[in-house]
Formats: structure tokens, C-alpha cells, sequence
């Protein structure tokens, strides 16, 4: 993610934890699609078959406790 993130040519580009947008307040609006300059965000009819997994996850970054969330996903991703 270039506007934030290191870009993937980047060394540190494994070690970051990308941003998740939150289910429960997006109201698939479209909006942010523009805004994304690596063409990350869809509207949810349009989230490519190989990225359908990072909704559930999204969601689980906000809704699961740190300890269920790692266990899920196998991942020390979720802090707080």
C-alpha cells in the first residue's frame, strides 16, 4: 500500500500489517475505491475470488478478541 505502507519492491513490505476496513461501519459505498492507490478496495460484489478470504479476516480484526483472532488466523496480526 503506497500511500501508507512500504510498496512490495520494499523490504519491510512482509512485515507490515496491512489496513482493514471495518464491516460493521462501511456501508459499501464506494468512496475509498478511488482513493486506494493500489487498487485494493472493491465494492463487495466485485472483491475478486482470491481476496473473498480477507472479508471474513477484516471482520474478525474487529469483532474477535485478540487471542480468538490469532488462533483462527494463525497470526500474531491483531494487537488490541
Amino acid at each position: 500500500m503506497d500511500c501508507i505502507h512500504p510498496r512490495q519492491d520494499q523490504e519491510q513490505f512482509e512485515q507490515v500489517v496491512p489496513l482493514y476496513i471495518d464491516p460493521g461501519t462501511c456501508i459499501d459505498c464506494g468512496a475509498r475505491v478511488p482513493e486506494c492507490p493500489v487498487t485494493a478496495i472493491f465494492p463487495l460484489q466485485d472483491v475478486p475470488d482470491n481476496w473473498r478470504e480477507d472479508i471474513d479476516k477484516s471482520a474478525d480484526r474487529f469483532n474477535l478478541s485478540v487471542q480468538d483472532y490469532q488462533a483462527k488466523w494463525n497470526e500474531p496480526g491483531k494487537t488490541q
